[in-house]
């Protein structure tokens, strides 16, 4: 994960055949994830660069999978 420009981008390798959900929440503690963007499965692994732009000072990330 990088900072650049205002944005926070999440880098990561997407295995073959998986689609991911990129959530966020401002709360480490707790509250709801709120899914920010999907990558759909796709049939080879492939490197995926995802850009978001908080709207608050912080921001919680996670990658999850259906």
């Amino acid at each position: 994960m990088t900072q650049l420009d205002g944005k926070v981008h999440v880098r990561f390798l997407a295995r073959a055949g998986i689609a991911y959900r990129l959530q966020g929440r401002t709360d480490a503690g707790g509250g709801s994830w709120e899914d920010l963007q999907t990558v759909p499965a796709n049939p080879i692994d492939h490197e995926v660069d995802l850009a978001d732009t908080p709207g608050t000072a912080t921001r919680f990330y996670r990658l999850a999978s259906p």
